[in-house]
């Protein structure tokens, strides 16, 4: 989102440093140039528009995807989740998909999303994004980070990664 311009440069500088070779960052045209300033080693894809359709042969070239970090939760960013998810029911093959940040809220907001997922995406919420996925409240939470874990894996096949001190994955 044109607000969060440092996020999608943060989540490529840590793709950089978690070994990647070549790493892509999709965002609005008006904060690209800002973009590259910043992480002038990364590539840059304009992201406009946002149908399945333009964007597809970009994202088959991708071994993997990050949405969420910088997303917002506007129009466009619900667009853009409902694509991705949308593209991958259509697609034999897809990258996987990490889902953090802003994502994660959208899928709070639609939950019947989470049914779109597959064992090959990731989902890393934080305990209040946990929440907000379940429906309920962040001391519910920490209060059985076990038993929140497993009730999330019921309602999507994706790996689940519970951030906190006590990181769970599932």
């Amino acid at each position: 989102s044109e607000n969060f311009s440092g996020a999608p440069v943060l989540a490529a500088l840590g793709a950089f440093r978690a070994g990647a070779g070549l790493v892509t960052i999709a965002a609005p045209q008006c904060i690209l140039s800002g973009v590259r300033a910043a992480l002038p080693d990364a590539m840059t894809v304009p992201l406009d528009c946002l149908t399945r359709t333009d964007f597809y042969p970009e994202w088959s070239k991708w071994q993997a995807i990050v949405v969420g970090p910088g997303l917002g939760t506007g129009e466009r960013a619900h667009c853009l989740v409902n694509t991705i998810l949308t593209a991958k029911q259509a697609a034999s093959s897809f990258p996987p998909v990490i889902f953090d940040a802003d994502a994660l809220n959208i899928l709070s907001i639609n939950p019947d999303l989470l049914g779109l997922l597959t064992k090959s995406d990731i989902l890393t919420p934080h305990p209040g994004e946990m929440a907000r996925l379940l429906n309920t409240e962040v001391p519910d939470i920490q209060k059985d980070r076990q038993k929140a874990l497993k009730l999330l894996c019921k309602k999507c096949k994706a790996v689940i990664v519970l951030k906190g001190a006590y990181t769970l994955i599932s």
